[in-house]
């Protein structure tokens, strides 16, 4: 079969698109593509953006990286359409684009530089590549730039779509649509599997407590206090259009789930969320940082799909957004992790499995989407300083992404490497992506903060030699959860 550099000869829609196109068709916009438009009428320093980073083998040529826009990214409408807003009721809605009117160079841009960039310059694209941009609101909200030279080897395919396009799953569906075909063998390798159900550990009456305690936290978000000031946080922050940007190096999956299988009842994401604990909670005695080393409330946000389990991400074959939010405590190590015995890393691991196993319990998720449909009558800047108070509440955005556990291709060459970062009003997001058998952290911190992300990123190794280390040291070839009587009331 020949490549796609060696098939194209042009870069044009394919006839099934070009049939499907159906210039002023109207599309309804959920609540949270509402709240995500809004926020970018309000200006770049409200909008929130997805942006991927693909690490590619080298660089595809313009033309099969055009076709895969053309043939793969067009043939979802929603790549296709803008968000308008109606003029009587102020109501937001898609509007399907004449596809005549495409400008593929808008949309898909190659930056080549005089020189192959080098990892500081890559970053220091990343971290500015918002700070003079404005999108053009009258096309649909998305683009693809391509870097073909970097420094280290290979080239780096970037994608910043708004968040109004979709959530992270559906964005990880989108990235699986643009991938090269794969015969039936690879499709099951490079499937993602859903995340295996664990059976609670709680008792009815815990489980009513749970259910309750979210069910009022997702009532009163918006009013809920913020976390109080600190590294991450500040008091009345106003974001800037300038990011800091930091990925660590990759860890092996299979070590993680080597921890996994020796802590009784664990997950992959449970021990993710302790070696994340464990990095934070590193940086935070470099800084001395006194405010959450004193114990105060320090906690995450993070986006929770509201689809049933095993249902698509996309809806009538469209990405659409359907999340609510969480949250949860970042448990700061009591002394700094490297003094901390291995009983001591034990008893935080369950702790905060505890605390995740209640999170899938709680309702608030869905309290908060069902509090946004009723509020999305208030006015533009009513909604934007609703949002915005609710999301700025945490000391860090969190998102968890479980891409293909094998490499895939895009445009005939090969993802060595993905990542990705949220350009949003928050001051702070943390990323986890797993992808080929290997897990990732990335760091996006708004540069008014005057932190440098490297700081936080450098522990991310340590942490995971040191958690290794003390778990597949232990006695044994399974350490039994506690199981404290008042959980099974």
């Amino acid at each position: 079969m020949a490549s796609p550099e060696e098939a194209l000869v042009a870069a044009e829609p394919s006839e099934h698109v070009r049939q499907a196109n159906r210039p002023g068709r109207k599309m309804r916009a959920s609540v949270i593509t509402r709240i995500m438009s809004n926020l970018q009428r309000g200006g770049m320093e409200t909008a929130v953006w997805v942006t991927g980073l693909l690490y590619l083998e080298s660089a595809p040529s313009e033309e099969a990286l055009k076709q895969v826009v053309m043939d793969r990214l067009l043939a979802m409408r929603r790549f296709r359409s803008r968000v308008k807003v109606s003029k009587v009721l102020r109501r937001m809605y898609w509007e399907e684009l004449d596809l005549a009117d495409f400008d593929i160079d808008y949309h898909l841009q190659i930056q080549d530089a005089e020189k192959p960039l080098s990892r500081d310059g890559v970053r220091s694209f990343l971290e500015n590549m918002y700070a003079d941009w404005e999108p053009d609101m009258t096309r649909s909200p998305w683009q693809l730039i391509l870097l073909p030279r970097l420094e280290e080897g290979g080239a780096l395919l970037v994608s910043r779509m708004n968040h109004c396009i979709g959530d992270g799953v559906a964005m990880v569906e989108i990235l699986m649509r643009l991938l090269d075909p794969m015969d039936e063998e690879e499709k099951e390798k490079a499937k993602v599997r859903p995340k295996r159900r664990v059976k609670s550990r709680f008792g009815p009456l815990n489980k009513s407590r749970i259910f309750l305690k979210g069910f009022f936290k997702g009532f009163t978000a918006p009013i809920d206090r913020d976390d109080p000031p600190n590294s991450f946080q500040r008091k009345n922050f106003v974001a800037s259009t300038k990011r800091r940007y930091a990925l660590t190096p990759e860890v092996p999956l299979d070590k993680i789930k080597q921890i996994k299988d020796k802590l009784e009842g664990a997950t992959v994401n449970d021990v993710a969320m302790y070696l994340l604990t464990i990095t934070l909670s590193k940086f935070f005695y470099e800084v001395n940082d006194t405010a959450v080393l004193n114990g105060s409330r320090t906690t995450f946000q993070f986006p929770v799909s509201l689809r049933k389990r095993g249902e698509s991400a996309f809806r009538d074959g469209e990405p659409h957004n359907h999340v609510g939010y969480g949250y949860m405590n970042l448990h700061v190590t009591k002394k700094p992790p490297a003094e901390m015995t291995d009983d001591e890393r034990l008893a935080l691991f369950w702790k905060i499995k505890r605390e995740i196993d209640a999170v899938k319990l709680s309702p608030t998720p869905y309290v908060m989407q069902y509090n946004l449909r009723a509020l999305s009558f208030l006015p533009l800047k009513a909604i934007n300083k609703l949002a915005l108070t609710t999301g700025n509440q945490a000391t860090s955005q969190l998102s968890s992404v479980q891409a293909s556990p094998t490499k895939v291709r895009i445009a005939g060459k090969t993802i060595e490497r993905m990542s990705f970062t949220v350009f949003s009003p928050g001051s702070a997001y943390c990323g986890l992506i797993s992808y080929a058998n290997q897990i990732s952290l990335s760091v996006c911190l708004d540069s008014s903060l005057g932190v440098d992300p490297e700081l936080v990123a450098k522990h991310w190794v340590p942490a995971m030699d040191e958690t290794y280390a003390a778990v597949m040291g232990a006695e044994g070839t399974t350490i039994k959860m506690p199981r404290p009587f008042l959980d099974k009331l």
